[in-house]
């Protein structure tokens, strides 16, 4: 049964559910927010099923199927299109009450749309990247069908609720594809706030070893940068605002890879700030790095919702954060700051100027670290649930 065939009685409690996930073969925020949905959908008494391509991992929990409906293609396209079909021919031979979607399948009941708008992603993109790369986007083949299921989902008139984590997507759904905004729910992303302590609860004493350990000098103010794909997540811009500050000790700790990092080290070189940027690549902890910084910038060129924006609050860090990542809706003026213009170094050095007034203190730290104590992750995975069975 497809979304637009799936009938349930108004007075039957939605007990069966399945959950589309093109690939769980990898460890991103999209993966871990398919488990801990799978887990609290079986905590609520439904039974779950995880419909997804290529290798299944380990059992999360023994009360949910995960089912792998065929291998992975090594061509984007090709998974997008074959597991949207694999789908849709599962599910009309396995009835659902719930066909909860979380990639960009063309039908399902509900859809949470954790990699926000592929058509704005693109507008942000044309925005940032050379001509030529930017005129790529109309011919690509994935970027075409990407838009194409992203549309089909959206307009779905069997799609009972689209869950977003940020007004910030809400508003471009509705700019771009013109979706009733009754059917559109805003949840923020939320941070496991026990797992967290160890960032919050020793920084201090931890602070002087940790510096030491890395290399870093220890009276200087200590940026982080966090992220997979500098450009993306707007390194670039990190460092030319960077680079105005010429009077102020300001040292950033880049953590997340990037095959193109030798081209960011050139740049810092050639903007004479190479000794205050050092490159840490991929790491298996962050909380390290949370401990010995004073701030966390995030000038993401697009992002719905990056979850380091939470993580970095809890762990008592100030955030500058760019326009163009969701999160920013969780700053307060004490916590941290938003980028005016991301492509004027100008702009960005100001938000950096103000991080600079607020450098990590027990009562800065505190603060922030109460200002998403509110956003407990159980707690906010529990509201969704509880709606997604009674819409």
């Amino acid at each position: 049964m497809t979304a637009s065939e799936s009938k349930t009685s108004p007075t039957h409690f939605k007990r069966s559910v399945v959950l589309l996930k093109q690939r769980l073969d990898r460890f991103g925020g999209l993966e871990k927010a398919t488990r801990n949905l799978a887990v609290a959908f079986a905590d609520a008494g439904c039974d779950v099923t995880v419909l997804t391509l290529g290798d299944v991992p380990m059992p999360w929990d023994s009360r949910i199927q995960l089912k792998s409906l065929g291998p992975v293609s090594k061509l984007s396209v090709l998974n997008l299109r074959r597991f949207d079909t694999l789908c849709r021919r599962w599910l009309s031979q396995h009835p659902a009450d719930i066909i909860f979607g979380l990639d960009r399948n063309t039908s399902q009941t509900h859809y949470r749309a954790g990699n926000g708008v592929h058509a704005e992603y693109l507008l942000r993109r044309r925005a940032t990247e050379p001509w030529l790369k930017s005129l790529s986007f109309s011919c690509n083949p994935l970027h075409r069908s990407l838009l194409n299921y992203e549309k089909a989902a959206f307009t779905d008139p069997h799609l009972r609720c689209i869950f977003v984590n940020s007004h910030m997507v809400a508003e471009e759904i509705r700019h771009h594809y013109d979706v009733d905004p009754a059917r559109i729910k805003v949840s923020h992303n939320g941070i496991d706030l026990e797992q967290s302590n160890a960032a919050i609860n020793t920084w201090k004493q931890e602070r002087p070893s940790l510096l030491k350990e890395f290399d870093l000098p220890s009276d200087a103010y200590h940026l982080l940068f966090a992220g997979h794909g500098y450009r993306r997540k707007g390194l670039e811009y990190l460092l030319k605002g960077i680079a105005q500050l010429r009077d102020s000790n300001v040292h950033v700790s880049v953590v997340g890879r990037d095959r193109h990092v030798d081209k960011f080290r050139r740049l810092a070189s050639e903007l004479d700030i190479h000794n205050q940027v050092h490159f840490f690549g991929a790491v298996n902890d962050i909380t390290p790095f949370f401990k010995l910084s004073d701030a966390i910038v995030i000038p993401s060129v697009y992002d719905p919702f990056a979850n380091v924006t939470v993580e970095a609050l809890a762990a008592g860090l100030y955030v500058v954060s760019s326009a163009y990542n969701g999160g920013k809706e969780v700053l307060t003026p004490n916590t941290g700051t938003v980028i005016a213009q991301l492509q004027d170094p100008e702009s960005v050095a100001e938000s950096l100027h103000l991080a600079l007034q607020n450098p990590k203190t027990a009562s800065s730290a505190l603060t922030s670290r109460q200002s998403v104590e509110n956003l407990d992750s159980k707690t906010l995975l529990g509201h969704l649930v509880t709606l997604t069975l009674t819409s």
